[in-house]
C-alpha cells in the first residue's frame, strides 16, 4: 500500500441465490517520508558534475523541497555535507548541477526530499572528478661551465602523475629532448623541475 492514501474496500458475498455487496468503507494509510532514487551522475569534468533524483512518492504530503547533497566523505545529509542544491519541489524526476569540486577528488553524492513528515535520500553515488593539464612555466637556465648547463622550470601537474621532458637546440626547432630529473610528478602545486645538460658545442 502507498502511505498517505485512502483505500476503500467491501465484502462481497456469491452463493446459487444471489451476490450480495456490505456498505462500503475506506481506511487512510500513515503519512510518511518521501520515496526517491539518484540519478546517474554525468558530465563529469574537474570542477563540476551533473545528477539529480527522482521523487517517487511524496509519503502522503506534498514535497516541500527537493536536491542533491555531496561529500568526500560516505552519507552526505543536508546537515553534513559539502556541497547542496535546492531543485525545487514536488513529484517527479529534476536535476541538479554539482559545482566549485576539487580537481581528482572522489565525492559521494545522495538526492533528498522533505515534506510536512521529515526527509529522506536516495541511494548513495559516488563519482571522481578529473585533473586538468598541466601548467607549466620556464626558467632562466643556469650556466654551469663552458659546455654545461642546468635547464629549470616549473610545472603545476593538475592531481595527475605528469612527465615533464626539456626540448632544446640551436634553433626554435628544438631537436633534442631530455626528461626532466623530477620526473613524474604528482599533486597540484607548483614543482620545480631541472635537469642538467653536458657535452653542449663551444661556438
Amino acid at each position: 500500500l502507498q502511505s498517505g492514501t485512502t483505500y476503500y474496500y467491501r465484502i462481497r458475498a456469491s452463493s446459487a441465490v444471489d451476490e450480495v455487496f456490505s456498505s462500503p468503507m475506506f481506511f487512510n494509510t500513515q503519512l510518511t517520508e518521501p520515496q526517491l532514487s539518484t540519478n546517474s551522475i554525468t558530465s563529469i569534468s574537474v570542477n563540476s558534475s551533473l545528477s539529480g533524483g527522482n521523487v517517487i512518492h511524496d509519503g502522503g504530503s506534498p514535497v516541500t523541497e527537493r536536491g542533491v547533497v555531496w561529500h568526500t566523505l560516505p552519507n552526505p545529509t543536508i546537515d553534513d555535507h559539502v556541497g547542496k542544491t535546492i531543485s525545487g519541489s514536488g513529484n517527479g524526476d529534476f536535476s541538479s548541477d554539482l559545482v566549485s569540486l576539487s580537481p581528482q577528488t572522489t565525492y559521494y553524492v545522495r538526492a533528498y526530499a522533505i515534506n510536512s513528515i521529515g526527509i529522506s535520500y536516495g541511494n548513495e553515488l559516488s563519482f571522481t572528478t578529473l585533473g586538468h593539464a598541466p601548467i607549466v612555466s620556464s626558467q632562466q637556465a643556469i650556466i654551469l661551465s663552458a659546455n654545461s648547463l642546468d635547464l629549470r622550470g616549473l610545472v603545476n601537474p593538475g592531481h595527475l602523475s605528469t612527465i615533464v621532458y626539456f626540448d632544446y637546440g640551436l634553433t626554435s626547432a628544438y631537436g633534442t629532448t631530455v626528461v626532466a630529473t623530477q620526473s613524474p610528478i604528482t599533486g597540484s602545486t607548483n614543482t620545480v623541475v631541472s635537469v642538467e645538460i653536458s657535452g653542449l658545442e663551444v661556438l
